[in-house]
């Protein structure tokens, strides 16, 4: 079952979902991490997936540094709530 949430491709339909109910900060942190340059290559994914993936879990990290777990929480249930 874990190995559903930690897959690019589902995290990048996650980030899909949830995109319209970040705020601008969340989004801003979102696009960094996004568009952070890689060298590494996905194997078994899109680069366009794998850079989806990269930027929620920028997100994920930026909010449990800045202690705002309840805001953690909320996206994370709205995310593992979608249908994969």
């Amino acid at each position: 079952m874990a190995l559903t949430y930690v897959s690019a491709p589902n995290q990048s339909v996650a980030i899909d979902s949830i995109l319209d109910s970040l705020t601008d900060e969340e989004t801003c942190i979102y696009k960094r991490g996004r568009n952070a340059k890689s060298s590494h290559l996905p194997k078994s994914s899109s680069v366009e997936d794998y850079h989806k993936a990269t930027g929620f879990e920028c997100l994920i990290g930026y909010l449990y540094l800045i202690g705002e777990l309840e805001r953690l929480n909320f996206i994370i249930s709205k995310a593992f709530n979608i249908e994969l």
